[in-house]
């Protein structure tokens, strides 16, 4: 690379690292707060106390608490969250690091991939801008997706670890990596099956060391939770229910993928134009199997962005791969187009960061009042005895409830009719539950995931106790 393309690209991992650095100010700064960012916080948090006190993670396929994800990430919180005093906290924590440590790792794919420091860099932080910009109520969230991608792109990292006496144990340990990341999230299934393809493709000995790791991780793992916790740790995880529309995943993927298209355009541009563009075959099928198994996810309901983020990963390590050709390489890439390019990208992805800087310093001045709101909400519910049912489920978990109701899985149970109205109608109607704690779509209209003779029920049967920053306490209604 030419030293005024280095200056170029100088100029852009300065720019790109300022606002990334800006754009965190707002999840550090929410991060201790006790106030829920979404329904995943408490979710989550429950799940990892039921990990640390010995409660079956898994329930009967009946029951009004369900869980759907593999139970890695409960434990990694859970532990986290006895040293820090709370849940929601520690999973924040480890979600924050986890992101990091995304970026850390395309930042090392990158160098194993090209020797280039400032290309490997612009990658990365490609990544960390695009994330913050489009993604933002996910960075800091209580949720294991980021753990989950940590631990696969770190084992991405290690399998590409260069030295000739380390090369196998490194692979093998990245293999062993992956696995562990399907133990957290076991839709992250696209990075393992490029590999896999790699492997037939070119059968080097990093890549059967990876297998081995991989395929004996995975089958010890899957011995250790059938004896833990039966069959149950597999239909909860891969059959649970969920409504899946194709009108979803089309609106979904035009919202979620759209964003990125410049991103493609460019690496689509420098592809063509590289001779030895099958040095990157890997990175190529793995975005396009994400771009697939997005496709599919998406359709789901109550499935988000979070499906979109093995793609954005696999998009901005080809980007970083595009900013630094090697010496070793043969493209026939001027380095003016290269530096178009690398020029390019970088402008795609911080057109939107004033708007959302500006959107992030407005919620920042909000912070305490919304967490002034919360910790009154937690307050009343903390008077009232169990059972409780929270819509807003961090706010039971802090005031010290039991769980006794998941809200958005047993909408889908009901719709797949594993379980009956009458096992929800039936606390409701006869006012065993002391509390009820819902979130309003307006100041006065409540906004419910049931069916509409359970939402009557809940309106018929119980009456406002507190409402504020769009959620309602309602306790039961005196019997005349």
């Amino acid at each position: 690379m030419t030293t005024r393309s280095r200056i170029h690209l100088y100029i852009a991992n300065a720019a790109l690292a300022l606002c990334a650095t800006a754009l965190l100010a707002l999840p550090v700064a929410r991060l201790p707060m006790r106030f829920p960012f979404n329904y995943n916080e408490g979710w989550n948090a429950y799940h990892a106390d039921q990990a640390m006190s010995g409660t079956p993670l898994y329930p009967p396929a009946d029951s009004l608490l369900s869980n759907n994800y593999p139970p890695l990430s409960f434990y990694v919180v859970g532990i986290a969250g006895r040293v820090v005093g709370d849940n929601v906290i520690a999973g924040r924590l480890v979600a924050l690091a986890s992101f990091l440590s995304v970026g850390l790792a395309i930042f090392l794919v990158g160098m194993a991939t090209t020797r280039s420091p400032p290309g490997a860099l612009f990658g990365a932080l490609v990544f960390g801008v695009y994330a913050l910009t489009h993604f933002p109520d996910y960075i800091g969230m209580d949720d294991p997706q980021w753990l989950a991608h940590a631990l696969a792109t770190s084992g991405l990292a290690l399998l590409l670890w260069r030295g000739d006496r380390t090369h196998q144990a490194s692979g093998f340990c990245a293999g062993v990596t992956m696995a562990l990341a399907l133990l957290v999230k076991h839709t992250l299934i696209a990075l393992p099956a490029a590999l896999l393809l790699e492997l037939l493709l070119r059968r080097t000995r990093p890549l059967k060391a990876w297998a081995a790791g991989f395929g004996l991780t995975g089958l010890l793992s899957a011995i250790f939770c059938a004896a833990t916790w039966g069959a149950l740790v597999f239909t909860d995880v891969a059959l649970a229910p969920r409504a899946w529309s194709l009108w979803y995943s089309s609106g979904k993927v035009d919202q979620l993928v759209t964003p990125l298209l410049p991103l493609v355009v460019a690496i689509v541009l420098w592809l063509s134009s590289s001779a030895g563009w099958i040095r990157y075959r890997a990175f190529i099928v793995y975005a396009v199997a994400s771009l697939m198994l997005a496709a599919a996810l998406l359709g789901g309901e109550g499935v988000n962005y979070n499906m979109v983020f093995d793609l954005t990963i696999a998009l901005t390590i080809l980007a970083g791969v595009a900013a630094s050709p090697t010496p070793d390489e043969m493209p026939v890439v001027r380095p003016g187009f290269r530096v178009a390019l690398a020029g390019a990208m970088a402008v795609t992805i911080l057109v939107p960061v004033p708007a959302v800087a500006l959107g992030e310093y407005a919620q920042m001045q909000q912070l305490h009042q919304i967490q002034h709101d919360a910790e009154r909400d937690i307050a009343i519910i903390a008077q009232y005895p169990d059972p409780v049912w929270c819509q807003t489920v961090a706010l039971c978990y802090w005031a010290g409830k039991k769980w006794s109701l998941d809200w958005f899985n047993a909408r889908q149970k009901l719709k797949a009719g594993i379980i009956s109205e009458r096992a929800l109608l039936d606390p409701i109607q006869q006012h065993r539950l002391t509390l009820l704690q819902i979130e309003l779509r307006s100041e006065t209209q409540p906004f419910f995931v049931f069916p509409v003779v359970i939402e009557r029920a809940i309106q018929e049967n119980y009456t406002l106790v507190h409402s504020s920053s769009g959620r309602a306490v309602l306790e039961p209604r005196k019997k005349p």
